[in-house]
């Protein structure tokens, strides 16, 4: 679906946009395991992946989080609370670099519980 999706965004805008899908039960599960429920909601983000990352990916984006920030693997996805915000992050800013050839979409705490509740 998420290739049919993509071929459909392309025909529609004339641009390539890669395409990562999870179910209401995915995002309902991100959200009920949120590790940072204290957080602030548009601080706290769920990195959604195209693929699982290698031990060794994992280590070297946690290697990044700076002072106010931490990382969690939630399967294939991750969960980013970005202490300062995502546009003051060198973490944010390197992710897609570390996780290449992998592709990501980052969404905040708020929108994934949005979207949950849509579905739910």
């Amino acid at each position: 679906m998420a290739d049919e999706l993509s071929a459909a965004l392309a025909v529609r805008f004339g641009f390539e946009v890669e395409v990562i899908i999870r179910s209401a039960g995915d995002l309902a599960q991100l959200v009920a395991g949120n590790p940072y429920p204290e957080g602030d909601p548009s601080r706290v983000c769920v990195a959604f992946l195209d693929s699982a990352l290698s031990p060794e990916v994992l280590a070297a984006v946690t290697e990044l989080a700076e002072a106010r920030e931490a990382v969690t693997s939630a399967g294939i996805d991750l969960y980013i609370h970005f202490g300062d915000g995502l546009a003051a992050s060198t973490l944010g800013v390197r992710l897609p670099i570390v996780i290449r050839p992998r592709i990501a979409t980052v969404r905040t705490m708020r929108t994934v519980t949005k979207l949950a509740d849509l579905l739910g």
